[in-house]
This record gives C-alpha cells, structure tokens and sequence, in this order.
C-alpha cells in the first residue's frame, strides 16, 4: 500500500515540474479529509468583492480529472484538455466580461474518477490554479475554501473498462445554493497536497 501511495505523490510531481506557466507559490489541493472511495466531487469555491471591474482577469487552471468552471452562477467552460500525464495541459480564462462590481464568486467543480479509462489515466484527486483579477490572486491554496459534494454515489459501477465510473446524483444531500455568492455554505480551506 506505502509504494502505490508513493507512486501517486511521484506522478502528481511530474503534473507541477510540467507545467510550465505555474507560479511556484500554486499548489495542488483537495479537501481536507479526503475520501477513500475512487469517485469523488468537490467545489473549491473563491469569493472576491470588486469595486470596479478590472480590463484582464485570467484564471490558469488543471484538475484531475474533469472540471466546470462557474462565475456567478454561469458555467464558463469545462476541461482539462486531453493530454499525457507527463505533459498535463492547463486551460486559461479571461473572467472580466463575467464579473461584476460587488461580490463575485469564482467556483470550479472538479470530479476525479480514481481509476484509469481510455481517457484519464488514474491519478490522484487534485486541482490547481493561478492568475489574477485586479489585485486578487487566483494561486491556491490562497484563500480558496473547498465543499466536498455529498451527492454523487462515490462506488458506481463502471460499465466498461474503457470508461470511468457512471455518475448517479443525488441533489438533495448538496447545498442548493453553492453557486450564489451570497450564500452562507459550509465549505472548508483547502489542503496543499505535497
């Protein structure tokens, strides 16, 4: 069990020595008591009050092993891009036109399958990111906080081992309102994974 655990923690290294454009002050989170069960979902959630909307905005982002990123409630796009775990590709988002003046909330839902699929190549559970809106960083762990979703059936049944697990959702056992910047919910800081 030690020697896969330090496989893992080998391969997430490779993922931050490859990408190039990353802050060394970035770093891979997840939730502070990380599941044992192979799929898991999480928020990791940033709030941001803007007295005025600045011209550039970008977010630099990865996650393992899929994401969706949210502004305000509009999903802005999804990813990662497809490529080899020794060279991982991150996406880039303008957020400016996204924004508005007040209270914002910059949320990304990652799902990390745990298991490998013609795919993802199974990887531990993690997501980074880096920018700048105005004078907020976007680098984690910063000031991200994190809401482990409770809803999807973390031992769904693969149907094939071409693919990753089938995903069932129970909405019920989710904040509804996790996308609101206005909403008071019970997320947590994250965790730098070394």
């Amino acid at each position: 069990m030690t020697s896969r655990l330090l496989l893992w923690l080998i391969l997430l290294g490779l993922f931050a020595s490859e990408i190039k454009a990353q802050p060394q002050a970035s770093t891979y989170v997840w939730p502070p008591t990380p599941s044992t069960s192979r799929f898991q979902v999480a928020v990791f959630r940033k709030r941001i009050q803007l007295e005025k909307i600045p011209e550039k905005a970008d977010i630099h982002l990865f996650a393992d092993s899929r994401y969706i990123l949210w502004v305000y409630g509009q999903s802005l796009g999804f990813g990662p891009a497809r490529s080899y775990p020794a060279h991982p590709e991150y996406d880039t988002y303008d957020l400016s036109p996204y924004l508005q003046e007040g209270n914002n909330l910059i949320a990304v839902q990652v799902w990390s399958n745990g298991t490998s699929s013609f795919q993802l190549r199974r990887m531990p559970a993690a997501f980074i990111a880096w920018g700048n809106i105005g004078e907020h960083s976007l680098r984690t762990p910063g000031n991200w906080r994190v809401l482990p979703l409770q809803g999807y059936d973390a031992e769904m049944v693969r149907m094939s081992f071409a693919l990753g697990p089938m995903e069932r959702y129970d909405a019920r056992k989710d904040p509804p309102n996790w996308m609101n910047p206005e909403a008071q919910v019970m997320d947590q800081p994250v965790v730098s994974i070394k």
